[in-house]
This record gives structure tokens, sequence and C-alpha cells, in this order.
């Protein structure tokens, strides 16, 4: 699966300009239109980027589904990590 920047901020929970910033910073993604044009990601990447930003509030945020994480409360309601 192939995210942009507007949907892989989605999934991860946070803001295109933040994506942006990680996926330079960790040299991850590509941008094949050049400068100016929307990043893509691969769900590879997303995960890559999400592993090494860990962020507890945004967890809430994220689309664990579409991320391929599952749940993050265990049936008990306790955290599940």
């Amino acid at each position: 699966m192939i995210f942009t920047t507007k949907t892989g901020a989605v999934a991860l929970g946070i803001k295109q300009d933040t994506l942006k910033r990680y996926a330079t910073k960790f040299e991850v993604g590509s941008q094949p239109g050049g400068p100016g044009t929307p990043w893509i990601f691969t769900l590879d990447e997303l995960l890559v980027i999400r592993n090494r930003a860990k962020w507890d509030k945004i967890e809430m945020k994220e689309d664990r589904e579409v991320l391929g994480l599952g749940a993050l409360y265990n049936s008990d309601i306790s955290p599940r990590r």
C-alpha cells in the first residue's frame, strides 16, 4: 500500500508538516516529482517513522487498523504494547 503525505499523516495521527519533517530527518519516503510535490511512503516506511518517533499522546490518534497494529487495549481494558 502506498501513502501520500496527506494519507500517511492521517494514518499516523500527525500533521502533514510533521510527517515531512520526520521523513527528511529519518531519510524515509520519496518525493518522485521533485521539490514541491507530495512525498510518498510505503507502509514499512510509515512504521519506521512511527517507531523512531514514538508519541504516547499521538498513539491514540493513529489509525492502528491501517498500520496493521491491532487494538490499543486488551479486552480487559489494559493497555496493549
